[in-house]
């Protein structure tokens, strides 16, 4: 093809339709490769046949100023062939098929909607169902009412979400603050007096017991004041001992 028939195809797109100019557009109105597309677009928008703009989703497309759409240039006679009349046949009625409705608050509309995105005039802009502004026909996202499009993201987004929480073993709080059993300070001195050392092994303290019992008898054995004064200290040893254990448990 030549660039003089590819330019006549593009005006022919660009004056009987009211598509948007994109090279897939050019490339699918004038039968020629998304290559020669946009090379002809690219050398149009140079030398300032076309102008380039965005749409708000950044998509380029070319703009082509004071467009307006006329009717199609009719054919030489050279090229108009008689064809033999046929008989009239009733148009078949078109069936709508039923579209399932997913659910949810914006469901609704889908089961009244026509054919999936049907083009207008043969251009690739459609209506959208929802809030019946125009958008892009391959579009999945209504750029105006935010609506989703496709069946599969629409289902995608009301479908439940499935949320798993790890329950971790919880132990009662009575087990957790009293790990140990309890030493009453008042037993351990207690038992320190009637026996020196007998207080602290009573809290756990095994040889610190054995230690304050020795050197009591010892200060007995010697001297009875020191053993006196070793005997009374043994006992507030030993009710501190208890103290002590019970802090540690959780008392």
């Amino acid at each position: 093809m030549t660039d003089v028939d590819l330019e006549r195809r593009f005006l022919d797109f660009v004056f009987t339709t009211d598509a948007i100019i994109t090279t897939g557009a050019v490339a699918y109105f004038t039968r020629c490769t998304l290559k020669q597309a946009d090379e002809l677009l690219d050398r149009l928008a140079r030398n300032g046949t076309l102008r380039i703009e965005n749409d708000d989703q950044g998509e380029i497309y070319y703009v082509y100023p004071n467009r307006k759409r006329m009717s199609a240039p009719p054919a030489p006679e050279s090229a108009l062939v008689p064809v033999p009349a046929r008989p009239a046949t009733p148009a078949p009625v078109k069936q709508e098929q039923p579209i399932m409705n997913i659910g949810g608050p914006s469901a609704a509309p889908l089961a009244h909607m026509p054919a999936p995105l049907a083009l207008e005039q043969g251009g690739e802009q459609v209506r959208c169902p929802f809030c019946a502004e125009t958008i892009l026909a391959v579009a999945r996202k209504c750029k105006h009412c935010g609506e989703l499009l496709d069946a599969t993201l629409r289902a995608q987004a009301l479908a439940p979400v499935q949320v798993n929480v790890g329950v971790q073993n919880v132990q009662p709080a009575q087990q957790l603050r009293h790990p140990g059993k309890y030493i009453n300070p008042g037993v351990a001195a207690l038992a320190s007096f009637v026996w020196p050392g007998a207080g602290q092994m009573y809290a756990g303290r095994i040889g610190t017991g054995l230690a304050w019992g020795f050197f009591t008898l010892v200060g007995y054995a010697a001297l009875i004041v020191p053993g006196l004064i070793l005997h009374v200290l043994g006992m507030f040893s030993a009710a501190s001992h208890a103290r002590d254990e019970n802090r540690k448990n959780g008392y």
